[in-house]
Parts: structure tokens; C-alpha cells; sequence
């Protein structure tokens, strides 16, 4: 990090110690700050990290509405509102995984291969060992016809009021609640 500094005094005739960074393709980028005892670096890096703060919370405002969250609490969700069914979620994972399985089983079972020459007792071993590969995907696959019957005589989609107690969960408030100075009518 190439770093540079300098004294600077403002038209206020305060005195500030102005640090700047001189980036790879030659962009500079200046900091002001009125911390004289830090070494240069601890500064500099200070300031960028600020800089990544600013830049998430930036997004934050932006994408996800952030700054209508200005109360800390909890309220209840509607009851009409519709969720993604917990125990549809939780087959639905048990799928994937067993579907992930059975990828890396088969191929397994397409990379073994008989060589050119054996003995009659490895040829054994071979037949055994492919038989009980298959045998293991056979097994795994008709587990996963069963998850998928499972799933689907369940709703994807369930409202909120049908949730078990143990899978209910509120959102956060976004109601703004008056200020000890708002008055009401003034």
C-alpha cells in the first residue's frame, strides 16, 4: 500500500493531518483526520474499513429497505400469509442430498472397470464388489421415490396459521413509533 501524508490547515485554521493512497492503476484517494499519534498505516486502514461500512450500509438503504427498520421489536405476521410448508422444505432437502449420493455412486459404478487380464478370484471380487454398487443405487433410488411421493402429498405452500407452534416465527416491526419530541397536532 503506498501511502503519503501531509498537514493541511483548514479555513476554520484547524490543522489536520491528510493522508492519501496512491492505487495500482494511479487513482489517489485522500483522508482527512485529526489523529497525529497513529502510524500512517493504522490510519489509512482505519478509514478504508470505515469506507466498507458505508458501502454495505449504502446497499443495505438501497436493496433491503433499511432504514424503514428504525424501531427494535418484533410484530406478528398476518395469519393469511403464505409460507414455504417446513416439512415440504425439510423432504424437499432430504431429496437433494440423496440425489447428490446417487450422482457420485453412479459414477462410481461407470468408472469400474474390468482389466485385461485377471485371475479368476479378482474377477470374482469385481462381480462382487459392482453387484453390491448396483444393488446400493437400486436401494437409493427407490428411497428417493419415496421422499418424492412424500413430498408431494404435502402443500408446498401453507399459511402462517397452519404452522406448528415450534415453526412460527414474527417479522420485524416497521412501524415508527412517535419520538419523545414528536406532539401530536403540533
Amino acid at each position: 500500500m503506498e501511502l503519503a501524508e501531509r498537514g493541511v490547515r483548514l479555513s476554520n485554521d484547524l490543522w489536520v493531518r491528510e493522508v492519501r493512497h496512491l492505487s495500482e492503476k494511479g487513482h489517489q484517494s485522500s483522508i482527512l483526520s485529526t489523529d497525529y499519534r497513529s502510524d500512517l498505516t493504522k490510519v489509512a486502514s482505519a478509514m478504508f474499513a470505515r469506507w466498507c461500512q458505508e458501502i454495505f450500509f449504502k446497499y443495505m438503504r438501497q436493496h433491503y429497505n433499511l432504514d424503514r427498520l428504525v424501531e427494535y421489536g418484533t410484530e406478528a405476521i398476518p395469519d393469511t400469509t403464505r409460507v414455504i410448508n417446513p416439512a415440504w422444505r425439510q423432504l424437499d432437502s432430504q431429496i437433494r442430498r440423496q440425489n447428490g449420493l446417487l450422482s457420485r455412486e453412479l459414477l462410481q459404478f461407470a468408472e469400474i472397470q474390468l482389466p485385461q487380464q485377471m485371475e479368476p478370484q479378482q474377477v470374482e471380487a469385481y462381480e462382487r464388489g459392482k453387484g453390491q454398487l448396483h444393488q446400493t443405487i437400486e436401494e437409493r433410488r427407490h428411497h428417493i421415490e419415496q421422499l418424492k411421493a412424500q413430498r408431494k402429498a404435502l402443500a408446498k405452500h401453507i399459511e402462517i396459521k397452519e404452522l406448528p407452534d415450534k415453526d412460527r416465527f414474527q417479522r420485524l416491526r416497521s412501524d415508527r413509533a412517535p419520538a419523545p419530541d414528536d406532539h401530536p397536532g403540533s
